[in-house]
């Protein structure tokens, strides 16, 4: 099988857990308004990536959909197929 044109993945480090007791967490926040769209993939592909390594979770905004067509659990996405 050809790897070319396939992106390198780092192995997955697990973040480490608190050590303190939280009743919450903040979440880094991704805006997908941002950038010229010509700069724009780029830009969200590279904060993605940052904050999945560094954080593990992050909350998504300005992605066009309502709360009602986003699945609040891979359960309901695994429903759809």
């Amino acid at each position: 099988m050809s790897t070319q044109g396939l992106l390198h993945v780092d192995p997955y480090t697990p973040v480490p857990r608190p050590i303190e007791q939280l009743e919450y967490a903040d979440l880094p926040i991704v805006d997908l308004v941002g950038p010229a769209q010509s700069v724009r993939a780029m830009v969200i592909r590279e904060l993605i990536r940052d904050t999945v390594k560094t954080s593990g979770f992050m909350y998504v905004m300005n992605h066009g959909h309502t709360p009602a067509q986003v699945p609040f659990s891979l359960f309901e996405m695994m429903i759809q197929f």
